[in-house]
Formats: C-alpha cells, structure tokens, sequence
C-alpha cells in the first residue's frame, strides 16, 4: 500500500474535509493500482493527475511521486482553477465550500 503525503495543510484540509468518504477511497484505489506503481520517482518536480468523476462534476488531483510515497500537490474541483494553497483566492474558494454549501450539494460534487 503506497503512502500519502500533502505539499501543504490546504491540501490536506480540501483532501480530509471537501471530498466525501467515497470519493477518498477511490483516489486511494486509484493511487495503489497497479498502473501507478509504474510510474518512476522523478528527479524533478513532474506532476501526475488522476480524475475523479462524481453525479455533477470531475474533480482532478495532481501528485508527484517520490519513492514509496505519493504528495498530493493540488487540485481542480470541478471549472475551478488550479487550488494549491498558495494564493488568497484558494482560501476564499475552500471558505465558500465549506461555508456557503450544504451538504447535499458538497455531497453531490465532491
């Protein structure tokens, strides 16, 4: 089983808090098939993504691999922008949905 990692708290706090229980489980599965453990650790900063599609939208993780570990880099919730934590928009964006959004909706989208 690989091991997860964060580049940062925002993405931990949008992979633990945003996404609903199933949609974890299937980035994990994504994560330790046997696909991905093909993928070589890179020297450089070389980003992968994976899709998650849900009743309303597609939500994409970026990662990077380093040995047995995969860093979670950012993400793109559905037409949002690239979210990593390292502007003050992305905040604004993670205080809407937790905030603003129900959770039927957060349910149906992530």
């Amino acid at each position: 089983m690989i091991k997860i990692g964060f580049s940062n708290k925002f993405t931990r706090t949008i992979f633990y808090e945003v996404f609903t229980e199933p949609s974890r489980l299937a980035i994990i599965e994504k994560l330790n098939s046997p696909l991905f453990n093909q993928i070589k650790s890179g020297v450089g900063f070389t980003s992968y993504k994976i899709f998650i599609r849900t009743k309303t939208q597609q939500n994409t993780i970026y990662f990077v691999k380093q040995q047995e570990t995969v860093i979670i880099v950012g993400y793109q919730l559905g037409k949002s922008d690239f979210l990593d934590g390292r502007k003050d928009s992305h905040f604004d964006t993670l205080f809407y949905i937790l905030t603003q959004m129900d959770e039927s909706e957060r349910t149906n989208k992530f």
